[in-house]
């Protein structure tokens, strides 16, 4: 009878061709007991990383694909991942190998000494981010805790791991990256137990990132991360 898995790992890839093949590698050293479930969400990628991944975890008995044929965002090829999972802890991280898949693990291993539920999430070291970087995330880290009236930081940094429970309670997710500032503003509305730990934020393996290409587009990211906010903190139906 097969084990059911205690973890569960969401990786959404979109456009990540040359990023699979060592991102599924790294992940089967980490998370070669069947305790672990690493569901790898192809989220509507238009390159061949479908077939990478297709061909990447044949055999791999505790690795599951899930196609999402058309990108509707990250946002939502997570959320459909979460909704798939089997393990009673749970969580994402980015297909980019920015993050390495083994501060998942160290995520995992926090959580056993944690009752009830819980956010766990990574910090980013200032390593290898530049000063605008920076710059960007402390203008950010004001904004929210001001408007909020709790401590926000590091809103984007990588993995978020926490109950199956806590995701129970999410209503009407964001299909984009906001979904990060949605899972944190819900364990704080919640008030749930979070930690956090330091992780390195590392170079891309491969490939250029699908939405920090420029100043102008990151003040973009930043205007839309700004009006949802604002929808959180007003409207009755986005912050459910």
């Amino acid at each position: 009878m097969p084990i059911k898995p205690r973890y569960s790992l969401i990786i959404p890839c979109y456009n990540e061709e040359g990023n699979i093949e060592k991102l599924v590698q790294k992940c089967k050293k980490i998370f070669k007991k069947n305790i672990f479930e690493v569901i790898l969400v192809e989220n509507g990628s238009t390159d061949n990383s479908l077939d990478i991944l297709k061909k990447n975890l044949k055999g791999i008995e505790n690795f599951k694909l899930l196609r999402v044929k058309k990108n509707k965002g990250i946002g939502y090829g997570i959320v459909q991942g979460l909704k798939s999972s089997n393990g009673e802890i749970i969580g994402w991280t980015h297909g980019d190998l920015q993050t390495d898949p083994s501060d998942v693990k160290k995520a995992f291993d926090l959580a056993k000494n944690i009752h009830g539920d819980f956010l766990i999430k990574g910090k980013r070291l200032p390593k290898n981010r530049s000063a605008l970087e920076i710059f960007f995330t402390l203008g950010l880290t004001f904004f929210e805790s001001i408007l909020f009236l709790k401590l926000f930081w590091e809103i984007n940094a990588q993995p978020n791991v926490f109950t199956k429970q806590f995701f129970t309670k999410w209503k009407n997710p964001p299909l984009d990256y906001n979904i990060d500032l949605y899972c944190y503003y819900k364990a704080l509305q919640n008030r749930v137990h979070i930690k956090r730990f330091d992780v390195e934020f590392k170079k891309r393996f491969s490939g250029k990132s699908k939405w920090n290409k420029n100043i102008f587009v990151r003040f973009i990211f930043i205007l839309k991360t700004i009006i949802y906010s604002l929808k959180l903190k007003f409207m009755k139906n986005a912050n459910n």
